[in-house]
Formats: C-alpha cells, sequence, structure tokens
C-alpha cells in the first residue's frame, strides 16, 4: 500500500475538518459491525443513499447478525429485499453469510474479495469500515473527485493507484468516507458545488466548465471511450516532472521528449524519491515539493504515464541543455503523441488558464 505524502496533509486536513462539520448522519457509519456494514455496501451497489436507508434498518430488525440470515429461509430473503432491484444480491449476500458463520469474518481485502458476490470495492469498504485497514476506495464519487482535483484520467486501477498514494493512516474510515461524501454531496456529476468545497484552491479543474462535464462520470468514460486499460501483466510505469521555478516557467530540455521524464522505479511512495533523483540528473535541479497532476494509459508504447506537479528550489540555474521557458513556449512546442493527454491538462489547468496561443 502506498504511503501518503508529507505535501498532501493540507489538503487532507482541508477534508477532514470539513466532513467533521457537514457529513450525513447515515447509519451504517454509527457502527462498525462487519456484518452490517457488509449489508449496507451490497445494498448501496446501484441503489441511491436514501432510498437504502429504511431497507437497511428493516433488514437488521430481521436478520441482525451473520448467523440469523445464514439460517434465514431464501424467499423470506427476497421479499424483505424485494423494492431495491438486482435480487441475486441478496442471494448472494446469503450465501456469504453461511460461508462466514462456518469459516469466521476475514479481515483482509483478498480474503473479503473471495467470498460470493463481494468484489474490489466491496471488500476494501469492508476492510476499512469494520477493520480499520489503511486501503483506498474507489467508487464514482472519489473517481470523479480525483478526476477534477488532481486530472486523474484512465480506467479503473489508474484511479486505485492514485488514491492509494493519499491514505490517511491515522483514520482511514474518515478518510475514506470523507472522499465519498465530497464525491456524492459536493463535487456531483451535473452541478458541483464549488463554492463549498474544501479543495477549490486545488482543484486543476474548477470553473473549467468542460473539463466539469468530460469528468461526471470518469469510470465510464474510461470504459467506454477513454484510454485503453491497463494489463494484467507486462507493460511499463514511466514518471514525468512539469517542474516549475519560483517564477512560474518550467524547465525544458532539447528533443521530442523535452520534460524530466525516466522509468518508475517502484510503487507510489517512491515516487518523490525517484523526481527528486530525476530533476537532479535534468540540470541538477533540486525539488521542493511533488503533487499528482495527471496520470494515463497510452495503448502505443503499452506505458502508463504519471504526470507531477514540481515546485524547485530557485538557487540552482539549469545546466545545459535544460532551461526554463514560460507556460505559452511550453504548449508551443511539438508533444509527443503519448503525451497528448498531459498537454490537454496542461491548458486546462486553473492557475494559468492556458489557451492554444499562449
Amino acid at each position: 500500500m502506498a504511503r501518503r505524502r508529507q505535501d498532501s496533509e493540507p489538503r487532507q486536513a482541508a477534508l477532514l475538518t470539513w466532513y467533521r462539520r457537514h457529513h450525513r448522519d447515515l447509519p451504517w457509519r454509527r457502527t462498525t459491525d462487519p456484518y452490517a456494514i457488509l449489508v449496507s455496501e451490497v445494498m448501496l451497489q446501484q441503489t441511491q443513499v436514501d432510498r437504502v436507508i429504511p431497507y437497511f434498518q428493516r433488514w437488521l430488525a430481521a436478520f441482525p447478525d451473520v448467523a440469523s440470515l445464514a439460517q434465514a429461509d431464501l424467499d423470506m430473503v427476497h421479499r424483505l429485499w424485494q423494492g431495491l432491484g438486482y435480487p441475486s444480491r441478496a442471494q448472494r449476500l446469503r450465501e456469504a453469510c453461511c460461508l462466514i458463520a462456518v469459516q469466521g469474518w476475514p479481515q483482509d481485502v483478498a480474503a473479503l474479495q473471495a467470498l460470493p458476490g463481494i468484489g474490489p470495492y466491496t471488500a476494501a469498504a469492508v476492510a476499512c469500515f469494520a477493520f480499520k485497514a489503511a486501503v483506498p476506495l474507489v467508487d464514482t464519487n472519489v473517481a470523479r473527485v480525483y478526476a477534477r482535483c488532481d486530472g486523474c484520467v484512465g480506467p479503473a486501477p489508474v484511479f486505485w493507484q492514485h488514491a492509494g498514494a493519499y491514505v490517511a493512516a491515522e483514520d482511514p474510515v474518515a478518510w475514506n468516507n470523507a472522499l465519498m461524501e465530497l464525491g456524492a454531496t459536493v463535487c456531483t456529476a451535473r452541478r458541483p458545488a464549488c463554492e463549498r468545497c474544501p479543495w477549490a484552491v486545488y482543484c486543476v479543474s474548477a470553473g473549467d466548465v468542460r473539463r466539469v462535464a468530460e469528468t461526471a462520470t470518469p469510470l465510464r468514460s474510461a470504459s467506454s471511450s477513454g484510454p485503453a486499460p491497463l494489463r494484467q501483466r507486462g507493460g511499463s510505469h514511466h514518471l514525468i516532472a512539469l517542474a516549475r521555478d519560483g517564477q512560474g516557467d518550467y524547465l525544458v530540455g532539447r528533443g521530442s521528449l523535452f520534460l524530466p521524464h525516466g522509468q518508475r522505479s517502484g510503487p507510489t511512495a517512491a515516487d518523490r524519491q525517484s523526481l527528486a533523483a530525476l530533476l537532479s540528473a535534468s540540470g541538477g535541479q533540486r525539488l521542493l515539493s511533488a503533487r499528482p497532476f495527471c496520470a494515463w494509459y497510452d495503448a502505443e508504447t503499452d506505458c502508463t504515464w504519471h504526470a507531477y506537479r514540481c515546485r524547485l528550489y530557485a538557487d540552482v540555474p539549469p545546466a545545459a541543455p535544460w532551461r526554463f521557458v514560460d507556460v505559452a513556449a511550453l504548449v508551443k512546442r511539438r508533444w509527443p503523441p503519448a503525451w497528448t493527454v498531459l498537454r490537454q491538462r496542461c491548458l486546462s489547468y486553473r492557475p494559468h488558464r492556458l489557451t492554444q496561443g499562449g
């Protein structure tokens, strides 16, 4: 699991403070009972929160624990579920409880996912909310937040990896709940309330109407017409540094691959160290801070690119052939096809509102 970055602490604090003040009081947030949490997560699949609440309460009144559901008549199970849709969910939930009644509760994500009807998200949710595992959670709401705020793009594995860099190990329950709450109540699909968002100051999409519309359903977009899916095996991962000096100018070199870049050397937690080494080799620059900017998969090269916004110490002029250029000169460069996504993110980056003409 990737560890959180030092430069993410102010952003985490802002979100957690907002969550403590504004979160909804949902019944499954008042418990750490893994059974109740599992029931809620299964019910919430493809179903709105307001509709789930009365079903959740009636269900726990009828089947208060694993043993009672495992022993329940299947017809009764289906009757209580009627109206929620997708009745196979109820049957799979009962099957899972039959196994848990015999084997006990698995507590890690892999073991939970082995239960009938339990996918990666539900397994991670139970591990986090019931057993306080510091694991990321990515649903539609969380993906939308990261797509808009950080410019994250790609299929689901890219979002899961990106989210893993920010999990607040001290309180993963509050952190994951806060992210989902932000996406569900503020960073909504159609009408985000940017004026109420605790992350507005960090967001690369705030005020960009087109970008906000494009990121309404980022996981669905990626699965239909977005970048090609990540491969289970093979493929490489590379880092790119959008490195700025104190004046806001960007570090560039010669050739078509003109930004500092290199192969990723390990998990997300090692990226800062890798970026520092990369920038040191790019004209002797020193890394001050780094934030994820966007990530995408390029099918032509079978490569996943991870771009970071980097700030540099101002006391070291770059050695040739490296130099600093302003943002207008940066976007006028001839970008390689594999970096098209990065150029588009640069054009929509809020601080300088780039245009094709500079």
